[in-house]
């Protein structure tokens, strides 16, 4: 494509954002990018100087060779004449011919000097148009790399077919390393992924914060670097691959799958879990779906499958304010009819807690884990309770074992103080204690399975049976801040990213 055509293009795309960009966005860059146009679109009349310059070799090229054949005739009559230098006598018609060829030819002189003077004009024109337009098309990208929320053309970009489109940079939090907060970048240099035919590209509205990503920069769990955090998201599919066949652009969708720190992400449906929510999604919705998914479907799932809880139950949560540890306070004791202990570390998440449904509350800020054991064989008359949901690991396990009922069980899901130490298996003989350690995607790994348990979460949403606590909503990039915040046990509920659009 050559690079009038290309501008044409480029003035095109950005004639069709100009037209979408908020009210709020900069008046002075509206006007520049308007000026900008009007120039690129003068500048495209160029074509008509390549035209007329064609035409003018045309013709220049009939009068050379009408001037060579006109010397070549010249050169006969004067050899003619220089023949019949002895003979004075012409006759008056024939001097009359030489004359009227003579001026002719002196005329195509002039008109071909007056040809060439313009030729050479439209060419001088024609380079500093050339000048102008790489000029403008270098300001135009630095405008384009300037306008709030515009970081790719995607309206424009044919997937199905692969091609080749504009495509600038994206926001993304990122770490090259392992460690502390300290070590994750907010980048707004980052490249758009490109898709395979068997994927999807994804504008990510929102995503959900989890303790997961914790665990994976600290090197808990081992990853490739550097490292996209991120395990769940909503937003817009952008761009399709050829194969994609159950999702078009303009769908909204929210998944499980990870690298959606970003404005960004590229999914594959088929291993990654998706929920198809249609065109019409609102933005609550979205932001609801965001913050539910991977901890609403641990909760559902693991009430059933890690232990699978009946009424009347004695089920103690540890974290019990946290994302995970409200939504089973609500589905432990509204849907299974279940007595909650939570455990937490202030008053005000106790408080919480109370608020979703727990009836026993103690503080981990107060008590030891053993004192703590000791106030749960209490209420529970020295029985212990049927099941430990657990989130906290390491300093949680011997109270887990002391406070576990004969036959019960121990779900730990989580490690927030460190994995836990190797001890004696047989400290849970004595009781048949059983410690699983779930995984959510293992469960979920067959579709039908996670659309039984996806359905089955957004019906108690609907039902009103589980809220949603979405205690506060980051930008992107104060990410950092949102994983000091949580790891510092300074949260409750759920904390959601917005991703800037």
């Amino acid at each position: 494509m050559s690079q009038r055509a290309s501008l044409l293009k480029l003035s095109t795309q950005l004639s069709n954002k100009l037209a979408k960009l908020n009210t709020n966005d900069s008046p002075e860059l509206r006007e520049e990018i308007n000026q900008l146009l009007v120039t690129f679109e003068k500048n495209a009349n160029n074509q008509r100087f390549k035209d007329e310059l064609y035409r003018h070799k045309q013709d220049f090229k009939r009068i050379t060779s009408h001037y060579d054949a006109i010397i070549a005739r010249n050169q006969l009559l004067n050899e003619s004449f220089q023949d019949d230098e002895a003979e004075q006598h012409y006759s008056t018609t024939n001097e009359s011919a030489y004359l009227d060829e003579r001026v002719r030819v002196q005329n195509q002189h002039s008109i071909m000097d007056q040809l060439l003077t313009q030729v050479a004009e439209t060419r001088d024109e024609m380079l500093r148009q050339r000048k102008v337009l790489d000029g403008l098309a270098g300001r135009m990208e630095g405008i384009i790399l300037k306008m709030p929320g515009l970081n790719v053309l995607l309206t424009k970009i044919d997937a199905r077919h692969r091609r080749q489109a504009i495509v600038l940079t994206t926001s993304v939090i990122i770490f090259e390393e392992t460690g502390g907060p300290e070590v994750l970048k907010y980048k707004t240099d980052y490249p758009v992924p490109s898709i395979s035919d068997d994927e999807i590209l994804v504008k990510n509205k929102y995503s959900g914060i989890n303790f997961i990503e914790y665990y994976f920069r600290e090197g808990v769990y081992p990853i490739s670097l550097p490292h996209i955090p991120g395990s769940e998201a909503s937003g817009e599919v952008v761009a399709v691959g050829r194969n994609i066949k159950d999702y078009k652009v303009g769908d909204k969708i929210a998944y499980l799958g990870f690298d959606n720190f970003a404005q960004f992400t590229k999914v594959n449906p088929t291993y990654v879990h998706v929920v198809n929510l249609g065109g019409d999604a609102t933005d609550e919705q979205l932001k609801l779906y965001a913050a539910v998914l991977a901890q609403g479907l641990t909760g559902v799932v693991f009430i059933k499958d890690a232990y699978d809880v009946q009424k009347d139950d004695y089920i103690l949560v540890t974290a019990a304010a946290g994302g995970v540890g409200l939504i089973l306070v609500q589905l432990l004791s509204k849907l299974k009819k279940a007595h909650v202990v939570a455990v937490a570390s202030s008053d005000d998440k106790l408080a919480k807690a109370k608020d979703n449904g727990a009836e026993y509350l103690l503080n981990s800020s107060k008590l030891s884990y053993d004192e703590i054991a000791d106030e749960v064989l209490k209420l529970t008359n020295g029985n212990g309770v049927q099941c430990v949901f657990d989130s906290i690991g390491k300093d949680a396990i011997d109270m887990s074992i002391k406070v576990a009922a004969k036959k019960g069980t121990i779900v730990n899901y989580g490690i927030a103080s460190g994995e836990i130490e190797s001890f004696e298996i047989s400290r849970l003989q004595a009781k048949n204690i059983k410690l699983v350690k779930p995984n959510l995607f293992t469960y979920i790994e067959e579709q039908p399975v996670f659309d039984h348990y996806t359905k089955s979460l957004f019906g108690l949403i609907d039902s009103k049976l589980l809220n949603v606590d979405i205690s506060k909503v980051y930008p992107l990039k104060d990410y950092k801040e949102a994983a000091m915040a949580m790891e510092a046990r300074k949260t409750t509920g759920k904390l959601v990213l917005q991703i800037p659009q």
